[in-house]
């Protein structure tokens, strides 16, 4: 049995400025993604940007796909193999450097290697200043995007008031078949990245706790859009529908007042 709060006096809260400050976070990656980058002759340094030539091997075997060049990387950005990161600050262009890591990726994956490390150029990152942008036009072709973070932001608090403020069945009572298709659907959005282990208690674990969220708020979503009398035979969007309109209702206020 599910009982919903008063649809019509749900208040939500929202932190202040949620929105605009994804704005100004927006605006400041652009300004470092248009920047301009100059090679610089000195040490590199966290946030520079190194041009590499990589070659990994096991056992002094040279290992399929293992080698490449001129790949350009974020010194501290974590983005490449374990143990990089660690190795590159001090080293001028023209230096060589050796590290023991584990292959990410290709037909070695998860395989422990040796990495050979050549630096090629060492890269500066300048940035635009306030003067070289139009914040405000900026802002302006960012407005989508803002609005939208905004109805997402009102959504997502929306649901979290309602799952606070309604009365729902415990895991144990969930109807079955809901919680079998929906073991299901999970199941299989985690064998598309790769094969399950029946064996793994915490991989199982996870997706019963992801299950039983998900059912809960499916059955939440179907009581608000009975109780709204919406009508529509597609459930997702029916279930959207429902969230969008007690949205349209709510309240807002910030969080902090």
């Amino acid at each position: 049995m599910i009982r919903l709060p008063d649809l019509d006096t749900l208040v939500v809260p929202v932190a202040p400025d949620a929105a605009e400050a994804m704005a100004a976070a927006l605006v400041e990656q652009l300004r470092d993604h248009f920047a301009a980058h100059t090679e610089v002759d000195r040490p590199a340094a966290a946030g520079d940007t190194v041009v590499l030539d990589l070659v990994a091997t096991v056992g002094g075997t040279p290992v399929e796909r293992g080698t490449a060049s001129g790949v350009r990387h974020e010194v501290g950005a974590g983005h490449l193999l374990a143990g990089l990161d660690e190795a590159l600050p001090g080293l001028r262009a023209g230096d060589r450097a050796v590290i023991e890591t584990r292959l990410v990726g290709g037909p070695d994956a998860g395989r422990a290697a040796t990495l050979a490390i050549t630096v090629r150029a060492v890269l500066e990152r300048g940035r635009l200043s306030a003067d070289g942008v139009d914040v405000p036009r900026l802002r302006a072709a960012l407005h989508d995007e803002v609005e939208g973070a905004r109805q997402r932001l009102a959504l997502a608090g929306t649901f979290a008031a309602l799952r606070a403020g309604a009365t729902l069945p415990a895991p144990a009572d969930l109807p079955p078949d809901r919680v079998a298709a929906a073991t299901e659907r999970r199941r299989a959005e985690l064998a598309a990245a790769g094969p399950l282990d029946p064996a793994d208690a915490e991989l199982e674990a996870a997706i019963a706790e992801t299950v039983t969220e998900r059912v809960l708020a499916e059955l939440l979503l179907d009581a608000v859009a009975d109780a709204l009398a919406i009508d529509d035979h597609n459930e997702p969007r029916r279930r959207a529908r429902a969230l969008d309109a007690v949205a349209r209702r709510a309240t807002y206020v910030t969080a902090d007042a």
